[in-house]
């Protein structure tokens, strides 16, 4: 049986996922767009546009609560 430890947040499991990415294109980390898309799903955005909607609208939030060093969100 798997345990899975409490003591750690969702960041920090979505850190642990390798980037598969080319290098050249990257604009944000990995684990910051996961948990923008988990917070779009979850306010019940959905695809692509929705998810760009979720963004657009919550900008400053995402951006002020997460600490994102660029303000291109």
């Amino acid at each position: 049986m798997t345990s899975i430890n409490l003591d750690k947040s969702l960041i920090d499991y979505f850190k642990q996922i390798p980037d598969e990415r080319d290098s050249s294109g990257r604009r944000h980390p990995l684990w910051l767009i996961l948990l923008i898309m988990i917070l779009g799903i979850m306010s019940g955005y959905w695809g692509y546009r929705g998810l760009g909607r979720f963004v657009e609208r919550h900008r400053r939030q995402l951006i002020d609560t997460l600490k994102i060093p660029q303000a291109r969100v």
